[in-house]
C-alpha cells in the first residue's frame, strides 16, 4: 500500500541556524523510507505560512540531493 507523508519544516528566524540540520534531516528519511509508489509533501513554516510554497515529490521523480 502506498505512503502519503507530509513533513514540515520550521523555517522561522528562531530555527534559521537548524534549517540546513532540518533539511538533511528530511533528504535522509526520503531516501530511506519512500518507494516509487510512495509520495512526500514538504511544508515550509515561520510566522506565517504562504500558500504555494509547498512541493510534493514522488520516489520516481528526482531524487532530493
Amino acid at each position: 500500500m502506498p505512503l502519503s507523508i507530509v513533513l514540515a519544516l520550521d523555517t522561522s528566524l528562531r530555527t534559521r541556524k537548524d534549517l540546513p540540520l532540518e533539511l538533511q534531516s528530511a533528504r535522509r528519511f526520503a531516501h530511506a523510507i519512500l518507494r516509487p509508489v510512495d509520495a512526500l509533501a514538504l511544508y515550509g513554516f515561520s510566522e506565517t505560512v504562504p500558500s504555494g510554497l509547498t512541493f510534493a515529490i514522488r520516489s520516481e521523480s528526482p531524487r532530493l540531493n
